[in-house]
């Protein structure tokens, strides 16, 4: 049985499986667990200006940066911050260390 997980991320629904949140969400570099997922999800349903437009709030990525990836880098990186709050949320739920599995 697999449970998926609805959520917000700037204005847009997304769903993500329980499983790939957990998976992209850990101690380390999660870059390509991120990238396997965002490959294995195949879109998320947000246009390219919302992913960019989005990502650049955070602060981390400049505009142009983030112009130069493809959809589906961008996708990753989106991937592995919703995974992120999916495992704050459980972390929260359960009084649990976060990446403590």
């Amino acid at each position: 049985m697999s449970f998926a997980c609805l959520t917000t991320w700037h204005h847009y629904e997304v769903q993500i499986e329980l499983e790939h949140a957990l998976r992209v969400a850990h101690q380390g570099d999660c870059d390509s667990d991120a990238t396997e997922v965002a490959n294995e999800i195949d879109g998320l349903g947000i246009p390219r200006e919302g992913m960019i437009k989005g990502l650049e709030e955070y602060g981390a990525w400049e505009r142009e940066d983030l112009e130069a990836k493809t959809d589906r880098e961008l996708e990753s990186i989106i991937v592995w911050l919703v995974g992120s709050d999916v495992r704050e949320a459980i972390n929260q739920a359960t009084n649990e260390h976060p990446y403590y599995q």
